[in-house]
C-alpha cells in the first residue's frame, strides 16, 4: 500500500537516482572527517553527492557531574580520579587504533543536590555535551531525569542504586539512562541475612529520610521477616540534625528490652553516623553495648574512621557494600588506583571508570554523536564488556542484573581502627560467607 502523493514512474526514477549514489559511494568511502565530492552520470542525469563518513569530532566532550562537595565527597573524589584514569586510558586506546579523536570529562560538582545536578547537566548540555558519565547518587540522576529523557542525552551512572522507579522512565519505556551496578535491594536482602545469621532475631532501625535509604529499609524488613526477625523499633530522620537525642531515646527503649546476643541495631544512615556514634558515646548510651549493622552508605568511610573509629570498632558497625569479582582486571586497576590516590578504590570508583569505559566503546561503535544510535549500542556493549566490576549485563530497566555484597567491619588493626573484609553474600545463591569473625 503506498502513499498518495507520489506516482510510481517518479519513485522508480528517484529509486534508480538512489542506487546509482550507492553504488558511487560504496566504492569511495571517505576517510572520516573528509568530506569527498562524487558525480554520478546516470542515463539522463548528472547527480553530484557530497558524502562524509559519521564521522567523530577531533574532540568528544563528555559531562561528568559527581557530588565532589557535600556528605559523600571523599567517594566524589574518588570517582573523579577513577574516570580521570579512565580518560587517559581511553585516549590511549585511541592513538593505537589509529582513531583521530579524543575524549575529555568535563567535571561538574552537583554538590549532592537534584537540582544543582539538573542546572550542571543544562549548562553542559548547552556546550554540546550528549553522553554523561557520573552522577555520585540517585538524587542527582532524580534532578535530571526527565530533562535527559526529553533531550535524548545519555547518562551512565556507576553509582545511582535506588530502584527505578525513584529516579525516572526504565530503559524499555524509552528513557537514556543506564546504570551499571544493580539496585540496592540485593543490600536488604545480604543484610537480613546477616542478622539472623549472627543470632540476632530483633532489629531496631534508624533510616535517613530519602528514596535511598527507605528502599534499603523496605528491602530489609521484607527479607527479615521472611526469616522470622521482628522489627523492634523503627525511627527517621532528616540529614543534617545537630542531635539525635529523641531518636536515640526510642531505640534505647526498643533495644534494652533484649539481650545484645538476640537484637542488634540496623544504622541506615550516611556518614553522619560518626555523629551518632559520637552522641551515644557522649550520653554513655546502651546502644553501644549492642552490635550495629550499617549499609553502603558509609561502608569503607574514611570519614568514621577519622572522627569515630574506636567507637564503631566497639560496635563493630558491619556494612554492606556491592562486590567486584576478584579478577586480574580488577587487581590491575585496585593497584593503579592506589599508586595514583593512595586510597583504596570502592566499588563507586570503580563502576564509574567502567562508565567511562562503556560510553566511549559505544559512542565508537555507534560511529556518531547521534544518541538514539547511542542508547541502542550500550546494552549490547554492557553484556559483552568485561570491566573491573565485572561483566555489567543490563536487564530491560536499564540497570544492572546482579552482584554479590561483601560486608565490612570496624575493627582495631596495629591499634588504629580499620575497616576490614569480614563475609560475602551470594546474591544467586542467597549465601553468606564469613570469611573472618565479623
Amino acid at each position: 500500500h503506498m502513499r498518495r502523493g507520489i506516482s510510481t514512474p517518479v519513485l522508480a526514477l528517484l529509486l534508480i537516482v538512489v542506487l546509482l549514489i550507492g553504488v558511487a559511494i560504496g566504492y569511495f568511502i571517505p576517510r572520516p572527517g573528509a568530506a569527498q565530492t562524487v558525480t554520478v552520470t546516470g542515463p539522463a542525469t548528472t547527480v553530484t553527492v557530497t558524502a562524509t563518513a559519521a564521522a567523530l569530532p577531533s574532540e568528544i566532550l563528555i559531562g561528568s557531574p559527581l557530588g565532589l562537595s557535600g556528605a559523600f565527597a571523599s567517594f566524589g573524589a574518588r570517582q573523579k580520579a577513577a574516570i580521570e584514569m579512565a580518560q587517559e586510558e581511553i585516549n590511549e586506546f585511541l592513538k593505537k587504533a589509529g582513531i583521530p579523536t579524543k575524549f575529555t570529562f568535563l567535571f561538574e560538582d552537583t554538590e549532592q543536590k537534584p537540582d544543582v545536578s539538573l542546572a550542571k547537566v543544562q549548562s553542559l548540555a548547552a556546550k554540546g555535551v550528549k553522553v554523561f558519565v557520573g552522577f555520585s547518587s540517585s538524587g542527582e540522576i532524580r534532578g535530571p531525569s526527565a530533562y535527559l529523557d526529553t533531550n535524548k542525552l545519555i547518562a551512565i551512572s556507576g553509582s545511582s542504586t535506588a530502584p527505578r522507579g525513584t529516579i525516572g522512565k526504565r530503559f524499555d519505556e524509552g528513557s537514556y539512562i543506564f546504570r551499571v551496578l544493580p539496585t540496592c535491594e540485593y543490600e536488604g536482602r545480604a543484610l537480613a541475612k546477616a542478622f539472623i545469621d549472627m543470632g540476632f532475631k530483633k532489629a531496631a532501625i534508624i533510616t535517613t529520610k530519602d528514596a535511598y535509604s527507605e528502599a534499603i529499609e523496605k528491602s530489609f524488613i521484607e527479607n527479615f521477616q521472611k526469616l522470622g526477625g521482628e522489627v523492634v523499633a523503627k525511627v527517621s530522620y532528616q540529614y543534617g540534625v545537630k542531635t539525635y537525642a529523641a531518636e536515640m531515646s526510642t531505640l534505647e527503649d526498643a533495644l534494652t528490652k533484649y539481650s545484645n546476643k538476640e537484637a542488634a541495631l540496623l544504622a541506615n544512615m550516611w556518614e553522619d553516623v560518626a555523629l551518632f556514634l559520637q552522641e551515644a558515646k557522649a550520653r554513655n548510651s546502651p546502644l553501644l553495648n549492642y552490635v550495629w549493622f550499617g549499609t553502603d552508605c558509609f561502608a569503607q568511610s574514611t570519614i568514621i574512621i577519622n572522627e569515630a573509629g574506636d567507637i564503631a570498632a566497639k560496635v563493630k558497625l558491619i556494612s554492606v557494600l556491592f562486590e567486584a569479582p576478584h579478577t586480574q582486571v580488577y587487581y590491575n586497576f585496585v593497584e593503579k588506583f592506589k599508586k595514583r590516590t593512595g586510597q583504596m578504590p570502592d566499588i563507586y570508583a570503580m563502576a564509574q571508570y567502567d562508565a567511562a569505559w562503556i560510553a566511549a566503546l559505544s559512542i565508537l561503535a555507534a560511529g556518531s554523536l547521534d544518541t538514539d544510535k547511542i542508547r541502542e549500542v550500550i546494552p549490547v556493549v554492557c553484556s559483552h564488556y568485561y570491566g573491573v566490576i565485572g561483566n555489567p549485563a543490563l536487564l530491560p530497566t536499564g540497570d544492572a542484573a546482579i552482584m554479590d555484597v561483601a560486608f565490612y567491619s570496624v575493627k582495631i588493626v596495629d591499634g588504629k581502627p580499620t575497616w576490614v573484609s569480614v563475609g560475602i553474600f551470594n546474591s544467586a545463591l542467597g549465601t553468606l560467607t564469613w570469611t573472618q569473625a565479623p
